[in-house]
């Protein structure tokens, strides 16, 4: 049986996928082993593996956000 997961990223928020073993979609992209995506116009991730598969996925603070210190 295909697993399937759902995540949401906050619209702060950038992800980073690593598909380190298998084949998965992402939101219906066809991802392989050594496949990374950057995400950071969707919100709401589908994932579905298409086989045993291992991945890692980075919540990161979005790139277009700025970062303002003051003294």
């Amino acid at each position: 049986a295909h697993h399937s997961i759902t995540y949401d990223i906050q619209s702060t928020r950038c992800g980073y996928l690593q598909v380190a073993r298998g084949q998965v979609k992402l939101n219906g992209q066809l991802l392989s082993a050594g496949d990374a995506a950057m995400i950071d116009a969707e919100s709401h991730l589908q994932l579905q593996a298409l086989e045993e598969s291992e991945l890692l996925l980075f919540d990161l603070p979005s790139e277009h956000q700025s970062t303002a210190f003051t003294a």
